[in-house]
């Protein structure tokens, strides 16, 4: 990365006009939410330097892996049903906080929000943090976020849980 490409983009976020066109790209900072709580870009840099695996067990709160191990004991079955039982996931504690009062959003509104929706704006501002612009100077900048993401069930709530909220939101 150039170094005077980022400082001129850090001088118009800081509220230093500069005249003239930006044409390189500048990856100035970094938000995540991984396995393992990792949550930040020194957190990640120290799972990547130490080789560290963040493959865990799903929380019960997920699903119920000995329970289904019960209903499917065959033996050809075991390693199939096992695979379901460990993956990278983010914590329960990740996935249910949401800081409502930084985005102006009622927590009702969050709820009914998907959880990605929500990780992808904490992400996202903790990214311009990371790269220490102040988020109220940006307004009317030429500044962009720019995501890698993969799918997943992160919001999978039954259906009394979305009737429940539901009704809620309608009073």
């Amino acid at each position: 990365l150039e170094t005077e490409t980022k400082q001129t983009v850090a001088d118009e976020a800081s509220g230093l006009r500069v005249s003239g066109v930006l044409d390189d790209i500048a990856v100035m900072g970094i938000g995540c939410r991984l396995p393992g709580d990792t949550n930040n870009v020194c957190g990640l840099w120290e799972v990547l330097e130490n080789g560290t695996s963040l493959v865990g067990e799903a929380s019960i709160q997920r699903w119920d892996t000995d329970a289904i191990l019960m209903m499917y004991a065959k033996k050809q079955q075991q390693e199939a049903i096992d695979r379901m039982r460990y993956g990278g996931f983010l914590s329960d504690e990740v996935i249910e906080s949401f800081r409502t009062e930084l985005f102006g959003i009622s927590h009702s509104e969050a709820y009914s929000m998907d959880v990605g929706q929500r990780l992808l704006l904490e992400t996202s501002y903790d990214a311009l943090i990371d790269a220490g612009l102040e988020t109220d100077k940006l307004r009317g900048l030429r500044v962009g976020v720019y995501v890698g993401a993969s799918a997943g069930n992160l919001n999978a709530k039954d259906e009394k849980e979305v009737a429940a909220m539901e009704k809620d939101m309608s009073v």
